[in-house]
């Protein structure tokens, strides 16, 4: 029962964040003496939140089965899933008085589901969007291979905001050990933190938050990358 009543949560709480942005664009190509072409994207992102909600129920499903490790043939570019993410946050983040800046290679891939991925990222990026409001802000995606590990080359990938902050014991503490503190500021997120350490703990990877009140907020993911992303001499 209790792992029902957190499938259902974590459903909940991904449907709710690409429903918002469905409506938006519904609400785009409705809007009267918008242009066609302004109708027709709008309502093509609205099919493709509508596709997208679809596959990640199937997603969510089948990670609550626990089957362990992730299938060699899983592969998702970062840089799509970034710019996935992006476009179904609710609204220009320009709108808000947020400057977006990505450095992310276009050949990174990792060895996580694409539709899983982008609902990393875009709870991530929701987190931070909120952090700066309403005064706006910076939120910048990096992402670099790192190949020091001989048999587990990974990718990193920060996603790093200028909003409110939170207070923390340490430094690159665990996601868990700031749920509680995230949880008691921020409770509509607490699931879609829960939902990011169940995701990169299912990919074998990490995540460490680093916080603080007044400075911003940086999370630092490290992922396994796709095999066919792993160079010969590795």
């Amino acid at each position: 029962m209790a792992l029902l009543g957190s499938l259902t949560g974590y459903i909940s709480h991904e449907l709710n964040n690409l429903l918002t942005p469905m409506r938006c664009y519904a609400e785009i190509a409705l809007r009267p003496g918008s242009d066609s072409k302004s109708a027709q994207l709008a309502l093509e992102l609205t099919k493709e939140g509508s596709d997208r909600a679809s596959r990640l129920v199937k997603s969510l499903l089948d990670l609550a089965r626990n089957v362990p490790g992730i299938p060699e043939q899983h592969s998702a570019s970062v840089a799509e899933s970034v710019n996935s993410a992006l476009r179904f946050m609710p609204g220009d983040p320009i709108d808000d008085g947020i400057v977006v800046t990505c450095a992310v290679p276009a050949d990174l891939r990792v060895a996580l589901p694409s539709d899983l991925l982008d609902h990393l990222f875009l709870n991530l990026m929701l987190n931070a969007r909120t952090a700066m409001l309403p005064k706006g802000g910076r939120l910048e995606i990096i992402a670099t291979q790192d190949c020091s590990t001989w048999n587990h080359p990974s990718a990193k990938i920060i996603i790093r905001d200028s909003g409110r902050g939170f207070p923390t014991n340490s430094k690159n503490q665990e996601a868990d050990q700031v749920n509680t503190t995230v949880s008691q500021q921020r409770p509509h997120r607490t699931f879609g933190l829960e939902l990011c350490r169940r995701l990169i703990g299912y990919a074998q990877g990490s995540l460490s938050i680093d916080s603080a009140v007044g400075t911003g907020t940086t999370c630092t993911i490290s992922l396994p990358i796709a095999r066919q992303n792993i160079p010969n001499n590795i």
